[in-house]
């Protein structure tokens, strides 16, 4: 994927993110709020899995990072955010109270707000640290984190479950304190483990 994003012009980028947002992110969004099974098997039909997965936000990420959004969008996207964690809560609460079953699949990673929101967050720190002049000290632990992010994102989901075997969950403490524990420690130990792997001989350039 690194491959073709590098090759691809940007004609191709867009065509690939809009089948990402159609297929993913319209597809799950549809889901997260309706409870048939027959619409389900419908919407199954539809999973393409080259554009039905993380890889949509890898390409879409590199696409906001080198092609970049014009200043218009940018707005639109300033003014969805708070709106959309409005919505996650709302829409999730009254589905809930609707169903009568808890109903947070609007919070997927997938979900339409959840793509606003995350993609509202990236512009920001774009534009935010655009021209931005940092001490050789933040510049090394910035390029070290940023350079650990593919390692940490590979092996998040595997540590979270090898401790989830050991008993230890964000349900320990209450979500407040436990999720962003979870998180800290989940985030900490992955970059140390890829910090360490980027450095060995070999196996480092295909990581990194």
């Amino acid at each position: 994927m690194r491959t073709w994003v590098h090759h691809a012009d940007e004609k191709n980028l867009k065509y690939f993110v809009s089948l990402f947002l159609v297929l993913q992110i319209g597809r799950e969004s549809l889901r997260a709020v309706t409870v048939t099974d027959e619409l389900h098997e419908i919407l199954d039909l539809v999973q393409v899995e080259m554009e039905c997965g993380y890889v949509g936000y890898f390409v879409w990420g590199y696409y906001l990072a080198y092609i970049r959004l014009s200043g218009r969008i940018k707005k639109w996207i300033y003014i969805a955010f708070v709106p959309g964690i409005l919505a996650n809560v709302i829409l999730s609460n009254g589905l809930t109270r609707h169903y009568g079953t808890p109903m947070v699949t609007i919070y997927d990673s997938y979900g339409i707000f959840t793509f606003l929101i995350v993609t509202g967050l990236f512009v920001f720190a774009q534009d935010f640290l655009e021209g931005k002049q940092f001490s050789n000290k933040s510049r090394a632990v910035i390029e070290e984190v940023s350079a650990d992010t593919l390692g940490i994102y590979v092996m998040h989901i595997g540590l979270l479950q090898i401790l989830q075997s050991y008993g230890m969950d964000s349900m320990m403490l209450p979500n407040i304190v436990g999720i962003p524990l979870l998180s800290v420690i989940c985030f900490l130990t992955c970059m140390f483990v890829a910090a360490i792997l980027r450095r060995i001989p070999v196996i480092g350039k295909y990581i990194c």
